[in-house]
């Protein structure tokens, strides 16, 4: 079973890619196709998952018009043993499939910042039926017994045209002589008889232009990644300007700061935050970087899960949690252009969703009303690794309260805790789905909350966020009253 027959297979029963897994160069799942190394597909025909680099040639060609002329060598139509850079490969496909619900100009976009191959977009339509099985054949596909057909019969050689080698070693005419009349008619020259494809010249490089191209890609070019390279560059300044004066001169500020940050006790915050005021009147500088620094570090972090199929991402999170208003994840990524923030900020008043009647909640929240506490959304442990800064790839893991789960366990991969059942004795989980969908049958033996939204029912938004709300001030009271400090 070849690629392309082996996705069709996985994806037609589903209409997603859920039997097919994008894997890392060290067999890891991941969700982008520019992290992934090869494609773990599970096919209900084949026995076995079948696996292939993800840069596999299938047989869908990059337009259809490759297929209505016949090769001029051999005359048999193109296939992707013969021509492999006339077909697409098979991470374009999935990544195709990945966007389906987007939009050309934002599938063009994201196709640019993920590096995958673009499908014609006037093509992309005909070759998404075709892969989710909605239609049996498509004419930009070459057939499975075209390509076996053609591997299964020998191309001859074509000996009117000898090579350069063969010409040199098999000639008897003397170096610098004219061709002999035989061979002079392929030649190409206009009137000197029936047009043959003369074998092209191989190019050799001069050897002083390589190395000077080696040394300038090598010492010289900047190779940009992001759009903030263009002004920063790739080098860090360190490596060719001396900053162990400035070094020296905060050296008193950056361990204050440490300090600070690594301490996970309320207690010992207070000589430390006087420390920092003693070090601005000194003369080392301004603190206010500083201080939103310090502030920060004691922000509450929640976590979301960065699954394609998660309810709550990074692009509706703000609206549900601060505003109780639900948009669909897939709406709320097309209003955003595709690119989300790294960190979101959520501001929460303490108590705003305590019930009106009675003295207050169990957690105490009616006597902390006035309080407001902001919140810091991230969906991987990237983020987290820049909250917790430089000194401790973990420390930001202290004050992670909430973890949303779509009930994959490959989510947790890199976390603290990789364990679902560790992690969430350690932090508040939080399961979302639509009240009319069935549960994940892992969910039902890990400690977390549901949060069950209607499909069509805004009206109930805010009730839910009212009560996750109750519970995570139930549960920070519970378990990490300093934050709400």
């Amino acid at each position: 079973m070849d690629a392309l027959e082996a996705l069709r297979a996985a994806v037609a029963p589903t209409g997603d890619l859920t039997n097919v897994k994008l894997l890392s160069s060290s067999n890891e799942p991941v969700c982008s196709v520019s992290e992934a190394a090869s494609v773990q597909i599970a096919a209900p025909a084949a026995p076995s998952p079948l696996f292939f680099p993800k840069d596999t040639v299938t047989r869908i060609a990059t337009n259809k018009a490759t297929l209505a002329a016949p090769s001029d060598v051999t005359g048999q139509t193109p296939t992707p043993s013969a021509d492999p850079s006339s077909f697409l490969p098979l991470d374009a496909l999935i990544f195709a499939i990945q966007t389906k619900d987007e939009p050309s100009a934002s599938y063009v976009r994201l196709c640019t910042a993920s590096g995958a191959a673009r499908l014609a977009l006037v093509e992309r339509p005909p070759i998404l039926e075709f892969l989710l099985g909605k239609r049996d054949a498509w004419e930009g596909a070459v057939s499975l017994a075209v390509v076996q057909a053609q591997a299964a019969v020998k191309v001859p050689t074509a000996t009117a045209v000898p090579t350069a080698a063969t010409a040199v070693a098999g000639s008897t005419t003397p170096p610098g002589s004219p061709p002999p009349e035989h061979k002079r008619k392929y030649t190409g020259i206009a009137g000197a008889g029936t047009a043959h494809p003369s074998t092209k010249r191989v190019y050799v490089p001069n050897k002083a232009d390589a190395e000077f191209v080696k040394r300038l890609r090598r010492d010289t070019e900047v190779i940009l990644r992001t759009r903030n390279d263009s002004m920063r560059g790739t080098k860090p300044w360190a490596h060719t300007v001396d900053f162990s004066s400035f070094r020296e001169k905060i050296k008193s500020r950056l361990e204050i700061m440490k300090r600070i940050v690594t301490n996970g006790s309320s207690s010992s915050r207070a000589p430390l935050v006087s420390g920092v005021k003693g070090a601005t009147s000194s003369g080392v500088g301004p603190m206010g970087s500083g201080l939103v620094r310090k502030q920060r570090a004691q922000h509450p972090i929640i976590m979301l899960s960065n699954s394609p199929t998660a309810m709550i991402n990074m692009f509706n999170v703000k609206a549900f949690l601060e505003q109780g208003i639900f948009i669909a994840p897939d709406q709320a990524r097309k209003d955003a252009g595709g690119i989300a923030e790294p960190i979101v900020t959520i501001d929460h008043r303490l108590g705003s969703h305590a019930p009106s009647s009675g003295g207050g909640d169990a957690s105490g929240a009616s006597r902390g009303s006035c309080k407001q506490i902001r919140f810091l959304v991230v969906d991987s442990q990237d983020g987290i690794q820049k909250l917790s800064g430089s000194f401790d790839a973990n420390a930001a893991w202290n004050r992670v309260i909430v973890v949303f789960t779509t009930g994959q366990t490959w989510q947790f991969n890199k976390y603290k805790h990789t364990e679902p059942t560790d992690l969430f004795k350690n932090v508040l989980g939080m399961y979302v789905r639509f009240n009319n969908d069935q549960p994940n049958e892992n969910v039902k033996n890990w400690n977390v909350k549901e949060l069950l939204i209607g499909r069509t029912q805004r009206h109930t938004d805010r009730q839910i966020v009212a009560f996750f709300w109750r519970s995570v001030e139930t549960w920070m009271h519970q378990r990490k009253p300093h934050l709400l400090a």
